[in-house]
């Protein structure tokens, strides 16, 4: 299955990873044009990214695909603009066509945005493999951005742990020493040699970093013969609007092009680096707030960006340090914020 059906404006932290999607784009188009590239993605019910991305920069050339017809009868309905063409695929099969669509959509020499956007827990394993393939046909100038369920209780929640026990399933002490068990035999040859001690999976945060450094090992397979050919990582972000994900983006860049890249992109003042093991995360928490709740802090906002948050009225959770950090997180990006419901989706 693709995406999540439910829409970007009812999935706050969703919405504003897109955003920030479009700032690093931006920052990529000082390097090379957009308007001309290919953007392959999960659009998912509504194709709000395709939407935005054509906005942005003008890009025709898309192509939606789900591996369920009626998904695609739904995306045929729901799509913006008449140039998108959605085809019933799994990602297996567009990876492995992805030479053929390249040539049609943008020609041997074009290039491409592809994203893709899993949530099945169960299906790690295979979608890095999908990233590995992937890798291996990426040219100079592709971006790829790859979206995985970072949720740990998708390995089984208390009661599963007690009854896994009882039926002596596993000699694991801890639920956490459990999910450990799973993740390793999960990610197989993708698990990272310094993260299979279960003190690895003890936390939300420490499991979005395995996995983005699994990321890193599947995407790097890819790139062992393909010298001088290197992967840029570009962005790392971890959000949880149900479920915590992952969101991972990279380009591929000729090595000789780095420095330019770097240069035209401004990357000593891109405040979102993921660093050389590609998980120096970008942590989205942004809570949902009524219109009034907005207004009131933006009353409060100085001409320096800064407010002082005693003059807020509500509280946002019964915790003074988690009322105080999810305020901190609307600061932090309520110009990204979803203030209306686009009218292509109504």
């Amino acid at each position: 299955m693709s995406g999540n059906t439910v829409p970007y404006h009812l999935r706050v932290n969703k919405f504003v990873d897109r955003q920030l999607f479009l700032e690093l784009i931006e920052n990529v188009a000082r390097y090379q044009p957009m308007g001309d590239v290919a953007y392959i993605s999960m659009g998912g019910g509504y194709l709000e990214d395709f939407r935005v991305l054509h906005q942005a920069f003008g890009i025709r050339r898309m192509l939606s695909f789900d591996m369920d017809a009626w998904m695609i009868d739904r995306q045929e309905v729901n799509k913006p603009y008449g140039f998108i063409r959605c085809k019933c695929a799994k990602s297996e099969e567009i990876i492995r066509d992805f030479d053929n669509i390249r040539h049609e959509m943008v020609g041997d020499d074009g290039r491409l945005i592809i994203w893709l956007d899993y949530t099945e827990a169960s299906m790690r394993h295979d979608q890095l493999y999908d990233l590995e393939q992937l890798t291996k046909k990426l040219n100079h100038g592709d971006i790829f951005r790859i979206t995985m369920n970072a949720y740990r209780p998708s390995f089984g929640n208390k009661e599963g742990y007690q009854l896994a026990r009882r039926a002596e399933e596993t000699d694991a002490l801890t639920i956490t020493e459990w999910w450990n068990n799973q993740l390793v035999d999960q990610l197989k040859d993708y698990m990272p040699d310094d993260r299979k001690d279960a003190e690895f999976m003890s936390s939300d945060d420490e499991f979005a970093i395995t996995l983005g450094r699994a990321a890193k090992i599947a995407a790097q397979n890819g790139m062992r013969t393909r010298n001088p050919l290197l992967i840029e990582p570009l962005m790392s972000i971890v959000y949880a609007d149900k479920q915590q994900m992952i969101t991972i983006t990279g380009i591929v860049l000729g090595e000789s092009q780095r420095d330019l890249f770097r240069e035209r992109f401004r990357w000593g003042e891109w405040p979102y680096d993921p660093g050389p093991r590609w998980d120096n995360f970008v942590r989205l928490g942004v809570p949902h707030l009524s219109v009034k709740e907005r207004h009131q802090v933006h009353d409060l906002i100085g001409a320096n960006g800064q407010a002082d948050l005693s003059g807020v009225h509500f509280k946002l959770n019964a915790d003074p340090a988690m009322h105080e950090s999810m305020l901190q997180q609307y600061l932090r990006h309520y110009r990204r914020y979803p203030t209306f419901a686009p009218v292509d989706n109504m």
